[in-house]
C-alpha cells in the first residue's frame, strides 16, 4: 500500500507566510525600481522639443489628451533618433 502525502497544518501555514513575504518583499522593492523604467519608455516615444548633450536629451512629452507636459524627462538619444 502506498502512503499518502499529507501537509499538516503546521508545516503549511509557515510556508504560506514565507511565501507571502517574499511577495511583498517584491511589490514593495523590486516594482517600483521598475515601473519608471516602463514609463520613461512610453514618455520616449512622445517626447518633443528636445535638448540633447552627448547621448542624452532632456524633453517634453505629450499627455494622453494631447497636451504638452510641463515637466521633463531624460532620454537615450538613440531612442529619440528611431522614433
Amino acid at each position: 500500500m502506498k502512503k499518502k502525502n499529507v501537509v499538516r497544518l503546521s508545516e503549511f501555514i509557515p510556508i504560506i507566510l514565507c511565501l507571502m513575504v517574499i511577495e511583498v518583499i517584491i511589490y514593495l522593492i523590486v516594482v517600483p525600481q521598475i515601473k519608471p523604467m516602463c514609463d520613461s519608455a512610453s514618455k520616449c516615444a512622445n517626447a518633443h522639443n528636445c535638448t540633447c548633450e552627448g547621448d542624452t536629451c532632456r524633453c517634453y512629452y505629450f499627455l494622453e489628451d494631447g497636451s504638452e507636459s510641463a515637466d521633463q524627462i531624460t532620454c537615450p538619444k538613440s531612442v529619440l533618433e528611431k522614433n
